[in-house]
């Protein structure tokens, strides 16, 4: 059968000073299966919380954007559980005590980052990303060490012949997704093009097709899938 992910965010940036901003950011994502077969297989889950990050500039020229961040994670997440649960009945020959179907934890995560945009010209840009993160995870015992690393190659049509425009062509390795997601074995890779309005300077409208390479832990097998992200940017 097939997985559904869903996927809330709502992020707020203030501007303390030209080279401080403070943003705060809630969001949830859940992931469940359309079938019988894949919600018994791989269950439902779904974290939610809020990050509260301090971005630092650091280099500022005509051509490059330098800066650091410093972020805090809180988290909580739910886990159900069905094919864990009844391999835990036939491993067992019973139901135990410490066996449950749902399990839920709160956990907590803190790091930085760097972030680097390079205006190669007019037309193309270049963008990179890298997050870390120690903390606790849903489901494992004791703490660990999470990363997010992303960049992407940008062409704004608005910039040179006046067509608002524009497309990102990208790729991301995560471990992030497995500190939240019990059924995800390690690191998540994916590739994304993107769509975008930019006509406007105070607004960001854009469509992403991305690819996704997930290993899943209980199955010992790697699940492909194409998501599609509608996001919309507001600057005030």
């Amino acid at each position: 059968g097939d997985l559904n992910f869903l996927k809330v965010e709502f992020e707020y940036q203030y501007a303390v000073n030209n080279w401080l901003a403070v943003f705060g950011e809630v969001g949830m994502l859940s992931r469940f299966g359309t079938e019988v077969q894949a919600l018994i297989a791989q269950g439902v889950n779904a974290t939610y919380g809020f990050e509260l990050g301090w971005m630092i500039k650091l280099i500022e020229t005509k051509k490059v954007f330098l800066s650091a961040t410093a972020n805090l994670w809180n988290l909580s997440g739910t886990v159900l559980n069905f094919y864990n649960f009844i391999q835990d009945i036939i491993d067992n020959g019973g139901l135990r005590p410490g066996n449950r179907l749902i399990f839920s934890k709160d956990y907590i995560q803190g790091g930085g980052g760097l972030r680097v945009a390079w205006a190669v010209s007019e037309l193309i840009g270049v963008n990179g990303l890298s997050e870390f993160a120690f903390g606790e995870s849903l489901d494992k015992t004791g703490t660990d060490i999470f990363y997010n690393i992303a960049g992407s190659v940008d062409l704004d049509l608005n910039r040179v012949w006046s067509v608002p425009i524009g497309f990102a062509l990208g790729a991301t390795i995560n471990t992030f997704l497995s500190s939240g997601d019990n059924s995800i074995d390690s690191k998540a890779t994916s590739v994304f093009l993107r769509t975008s309005y930019t006509g406007r300077d105070d607004i960001l409208i854009s469509l992403d097709m991305t690819w996704n390479r997930l290993p899943v832990s209980q199955s010992n097998q790697t699940i492909n899938g194409i998501t599609s992200t509608i996001s919309v940017e507001y600057y005030f």
